[in-house]
């Protein structure tokens, strides 16, 4: 393995690390919201120094879009109210969406499909050390007006959730990759049930639509027999609940999804829509400006935007508050763009394992759009959902092109094969 490989290799587990290291108390003692752009710009370093990362790109169907996109951010800082402030997430978002979407690419290219997910084990093994550490721990809960919050090893419920709902992805794949062997399959599930009860006490409703959709998404791609089988076994745990224990369902529903709130499901997200829409109708058609909230003129400076602006609650209008009905557009050009690749790979995979690899990595990107209308990442390029979004978009890319060459060369044989040779 030469020295390219080695930093191929290590770069992208580096800089999801250096991401998610903040959020975790005990890391953020030794890894900051500054640091964390160090991992980013060493994956970029390796992205550019990649000889493939130009010829990947062009092929790339999301390209046209997102070059478009970021060219947008950078040109509303020239009517930004605070242009240092966009100026400097402009940039921050060419570098963290370049490296991170190329760095999934490269990935997808140069690993075997059983390796696909191994990008997220450093992730995991925190996220897990996280989530199960501080079961025990009082520190680790957060006592709301109505009910508690479990936050585990790091600093809100929410980002745990989000964080769990990312990673359990990787037992779920090695579940399914392990599926004749019933040990290992078993040992895998244990991980994945241990997650999603961590999961449930954290309260996060965006995080567990999130890991629904997930979940849904490798269901879908496992095949009619393993589907049904499991789809069963979940709606007999539900029916035996219903009927052994009628109010644990009911209790569960009111405590989780409503949250004692017996008027509205989304009633604490009302006042940050409320802000957020009239911030979008004041974006117009060109915006306020990448980064910027309306009525907050203010930029303390530094190379970190915390502290500065308001919880949006939603990413379809921040995005039309800071970039207009332009980016919006864009925007939703990038997420058909990625919506066509899923369905390609999905349709080009030539075994099973294929097929659920492209469930398991579409169900998490269509769950991060669903947990986007109720959060406001997509225009925070230094956040968690920022960073695994761009990475799997780009290992789906990355896995479309490869499958493309595969169906390319299979078929440039059979024609060879299949030509008269003169006598």
């Amino acid at each position: 393995m030469n020295t390219r490989d080695v930093a191929n290799t290590i770069a992208l587990p580096i800089a999801l690390f250096s991401v998610i290291a903040p959020s975790a108390t005990f890391l953020s003692p030794y890894f900051t919201t500054t640091t964390r752009w160090v991992g980013v710009t060493l994956l970029f370093g390796t992205v550019i120094l990649n000889r493939d990362w130009l010829r990947n790109s062009w092929r790339s169907y999301g390209t046209i879009p997102i070059v478009a996109y970021l060219a947008w951010t950078l040109m509303t800082g020239f009517w930004s109210a605070v242009p240092q402030l966009t100026i400097m997430k402009g940039i921050a978002a060419v570098l963290s969406l370049t490296a991170l979407y190329h760095g999934g690419i490269i990935w997808a290219r140069s690993r075997p499909l059983f390796n696909a997910f191994d990008f997220i084990l450093p992730v995991f093994l925190v996220v897990f050390v996280g989530s199960i550490a501080g079961l025990q721990d009082p520190d680790a809960y957060d006592s709301g007006r109505r009910q508690t919050m479990y936050r585990g090893l790091f600093s809100h419920q929410n980002t745990l959730g989000v964080m769990i709902a990312i990673c359990i992805t990787w037992p779920l794949w090695q579940a399914y990759t392990s599926r004749h062997s019933p040990i290992r399959t078993g040992f895998w599930l244990t991980f994945t049930l241990l997650l999603m009860y961590a999961l449930v006490l954290t309260h996060a409703r965006s995080a567990m639509l999130m890991a629904a959709i997930t979940c849904l998404g490798a269901i879908q791609a496992t095949g009619p027999r393993l589907r049904s089988q499991i789809l069963s076994c979940i709606g007999a745990v539900l029916l035996c609940v219903a009927i052994i224990s009628p109010s644990t369902l009911t209790d569960a529903v009111y405590k989780t999804i409503y949250k004692w709130d017996d008027n509205n499901v989304l009633s604490s997200r009302a006042d940050p829509w409320r802000k957020s829409q009239i911030g979008a109708e004041a974006g117009g058609l060109t915006g306020l400006g990448f980064g910027v909230s309306l009525g907050y003129d203010t930029f303390a400076g530094g190379v970190t935007a915390i502290g500065y602006g308001r919880e949006k609650g939603n990413s379809q209008l921040a995005i039309a508050e800071e970039l207009g009905l332009i980016g919006l557009v864009l925007y939703a050009a990038i997420i058909l763009s990625i919506g066509r690749t899923v369905l390609e790979v999905y349709r080009r995979a030539r075994s099973r394992e294929q097929r659920a690899l492209a469930g398991l990595l579409g169900g998490t990107l269509a769950g991060l759009v669903a947990q986007s209308c109720l959060e406001g990442w997509w225009t925070s390029p230094g956040s968690v959902e920022f960073a695994f979004f761009w990475v799997i978009a780009g290992v789906m890319s990355g896995q479309r092109l490869t499958l493309t060459e595969a169906t390319g060369t299979k078929t440039r044989s059979r024609h060879a094969s299949g030509r008269l040779v003169p006598t």
